[in-house]
């Protein structure tokens, strides 16, 4: 049996192991380390990361009721499309898929606790949607429970090579010898510079297509650890994003035609050299 968890639930995990590694360090002092790096005003590093992308889906009231003309797809899937017909999308999911993230951090000290980080990122990634459809149309194929027959699945696939803006307060604990904590919230503008249209794509190697508009914008959380080494301060941090943009372009595709809403989330586990 596979397990699933959610984004949130990886975050809540994350971050509870964190504070107690967190708790069994600080009983292990030693000589401080970079004893005057947080009096600085400004400084700057680089992050390594790990992402996944997702989708949100808001579908349109009784989506799996709604039935479409065949004539609304641009191309066919196999011998079982037909114009003619019509079709119900009746289930689509998000996949996510594991990606990566290199940036720029700029720090800004604000105060004692307090921090500004503007950290400019290039984030490589992967959105996909699964998704089933059934017609009453065709007699040759297994009918369902309700009567309808059905047609093999296929998968939108969204490949992102994303510019990402994070601009993000930080809140950090008092110093524990060489050991911090923090968290973090903020925003970030979105630029998909991939270029490349995302295409879905059956067992038929047929293409429907599914566009997305290339601007996002997100709120973002998280939650990390600092340590400090002799020459520099190495970070731990988790980070979840919802965006809040309506990515979806309609085009009166049979898919599209389901969805109110598509917006991105991430999940990322970064590791910060500062």
């Amino acid at each position: 049996m596979r397990l699933r968890f959610s984004p949130i639930r990886k975050f809540i995990a994350t971050v509870v192991v964190m504070i107690l590694s967190l708790q069994v360090v600080e009983a292990q002092r030693q000589p401080l380390r970079l004893p005057t790096y947080d009096n600085q005003l400004f400084h700057f590093g680089f992050i390594l990361a790990f992402n996944q992308m997702s989708f949100d889906i808001d579908f349109i009231e009784n989506y799996q009721m709604q039935s479409y003309s065949g004539a609304m797809s641009n191309n066919a899937w196999d011998d079982n499309w037909n114009e003619g017909y019509t079709y119900r999308v009746v289930g689509v999911s998000c996949e996510p898929s594991p990606g990566f993230t290199v940036g720029i951090v700029g720090n800004l000290r604000l105060g004692r606790y307090f921090d500004l980080r503007l950290i400019p990122s290039l984030s490589f990634g992967r959105r996909e949607l699964e998704y089933y459809m059934y017609s009453p149309d065709l007699v040759d194929s297994p009918k369902t429970d309700n009567g309808f027959y059905v047609i093999d699945g296929g998968n939108a696939t969204w490949d992102a090579v994303v510019i990402e803006l994070p601009l993000h307060i930080k809140y950090k604990s008092k110093r524990c010898s060489n050991f911090g904590a923090y968290v973090i919230g903020g925003g970030n503008l979105k630029f998909d510079a991939s270029g490349k249209k995302n295409t879905n794509k059956t067992d038929a190697d047929q293409i429907i297509k599914v566009k997305t508009k290339p601007v996002d914008f997100a709120v973002e959380i998280g939650a990390g650890l600092d340590f400090y080494n002799n020459y520099f301060k190495f970070g731990v941090e988790v980070k979840m994003g919802f965006g809040l943009v309506n990515l979806l372009k309609k085009e009166n595709q049979i898919l599209d035609s389901s969805f109110d809403k598509l917006s991105n989330n991430t999940f990322q586990i970064s590791f910060t050299f500062e």
